[in-house]
């Protein structure tokens, strides 16, 4: 389902869509793909299982990697085949820099063990999490 821009009723992608377009990911399309309008109320509409989801300008967070995959953790759901595609594409310092910038959040706790549940640990972010534990009061 591809999402349609008019020129009266701009869309940003968001989430998981955003993503796979700013990496040209070959991923089965998740069942939901979210796009940010300037629209004042939230529009979904759903055809054969395929939910398209218009989110007000108010849900936007930034075009940032950790924006996209904090709105994709909030509003798409997981889906964890779309999730190591994007960490195999996405520079590790992005993934980062999202990490030390929201230590404590929940998104990204959540993000460190899908991360470690994707394999990407043996490309050395596992070090950094190592690190992060300081950060989230567990190391020393």
């Amino acid at each position: 389902m591809k999402i349609t821009v008019s020129s009266t009723n701009r869309t940003k992608p968001a989430g998981y869509l955003a993503l796979i377009q700013r990496f040209g990911l070959k991923v089965i399309p998740h069942w939901h793909q979210s796009s940010v309008t300037g629209s004042s109320a939230l529009e979904t509409h759903t055809v054969n299982g395929m939910t398209e989801a218009f989110y007000p300008t108010r849900y936007w967070s930034g075009d940032a990697l950790g924006d996209h995959l904090e709105f994709a953790l909030k509003y798409d759901g997981i889906n964890l085949a779309i999730l190591a595609a994007i960490f195999q594409a996405a520079p590790k310092q992005e993934i980062e820099h999202y990490v030390a910038s929201k230590p404590r959040g929940p998104y990204v706790r959540k993000l460190w063990f899908l991360i470690a549940l994707a394999g990407r640990d043996k490309n050395g972010v596992g070090t950094f999490a190592q690190r992060t534990e300081r950060v989230w009061g567990r190391g020393k």
